[in-house]
């Protein structure tokens, strides 16, 4: 009985860590090509001090995903203070009137849309805790 809750127990930890890649992925890259399309593409010569400010929390959040994705202890945090970072600064933006394209025709709530990836990889990776607790007290027990 024991190795069959542990084989769900497997395939579940399996598809939660698929989740995990699968959007801390989708945002690395997102956040990559964002970087490039800024700084490597053709007609991207001057840059303001927002830009730059922005810039670097993407590279930030991209490092941070690396680190979740690599087990990194505090990943986590840094993901969430990171992004949290980045759309404030977005929410500071469309609040303030401050002249950047991409606050035109936004609902100022429409910036919390970013928070949805990151609680997804956050559930699953507390999922994957908690199986591992799981496994692990079974395997004492029995």
């Amino acid at each position: 009985m024991a190795s069959a809750t542990n084989s769900r127990f497997d395939s579940l930890q399996l598809v939660l860590r698929l989740v995990i890649l699968a959007l801390a992925g989708l945002l690395i890259g997102y956040h990559t090509y964002t970087l490039f399309d800024l700084y490597i593409s053709p007609g991207s010569s001057t840059h303001t001090g927002f830009e730059y400010l922005q810039s670097a929390l993407r590279a930030a959040i991209a490092i941070s995903l690396s680190c979740v994705l690599l087990g990194v202890r505090g990943g986590l945090w840094l993901m969430w203070i990171c992004i949290g970072s980045l759309v404030g600064t977005q929410l500071w933006a469309h609040l303030t009137d401050f002249q950047v394209d991409f606050t035109e025709g936004r609902h100022p709530l429409s910036y919390f849309m970013g928070f949805l990836f990151p609680t997804l990889i956050t559930l699953a990776t507390i999922g994957i805790r908690r199986r591992k607790a799981q496994i692990a007290s079974s395997e004492h027990v029995g």
